[in-house]
């Protein structure tokens, strides 16, 4: 090249080129030149266009981006789930959820009302925490608990008012 230190070579990157290896006026045909006074110009600077060339430094710089860009992306959606939430009311069903069990009268007690109910009516059972009615995801766990104070650990879905139970325990 007239005036520049920046030479390439047919078919490599002036980095990678064989000794004794003809040089050409463009790196790879891409018309990239040495600026003026012999300095390189930026675009020659970052170097050669035309594809990944074997056993060119900077190949594999592109996909080393690609995975720190994937992994970010993975580590701020696995920290914008929602952490587990601890639930305290009483196990009961939703057909007499908020309004109890003595219209129901399926039973002598509560909880044998409360067991009628999901067998008999095909209900499902629900934590009332005296305010609100929560679905609960686990249905077999709550018949142990029916009619009683709990305390149930889990990730409350706002949109359907269920809670993805991990763990259900009697309350103090």
């Amino acid at each position: 090249m007239t005036g520049g230190f920046i030479t390439s070579f047919r078919g490599s990157c002036p980095r990678t080129a064989p000794p004794g290896a003809r040089p050409k006026s463009a790196c790879h045909g891409s018309g990239l030149r040495a600026g003026r006074g012999g300095v390189p110009n930026a675009a020659a600077a970052l170097g050669c266009r035309g594809g990944p060339v074997r056993g060119h430094p900077r190949v594999g710089y592109e996909t080393a981006w690609k995975h720190l860009i994937l992994s970010l992306l993975a580590v701020a959606a696995l920290s914008a789930a929602p952490d587990a939430q601890t639930f305290n009311g009483i196990i009961t069903d939703n057909m007499c959820g908020k309004a109890g069990h003595s219209q129901m009268q399926m039973g002598p007690t509560d909880a044998e009302c409360t067991v009628a109910c999901i067998s008999a009516h095909g209900a499902t059972y629900v934590l009332y925490d005296g305010r609100d009615v929560y679905t609960l995801s686990d249905q077999q766990t709550p018949e142990k608990f029916a009619a009683q104070k709990v305390r149930v650990v889990g990730t409350l879905d706002a949109k359907t008012n269920t809670i993805q139970v991990d763990s259900i325990s009697a309350a103090n």
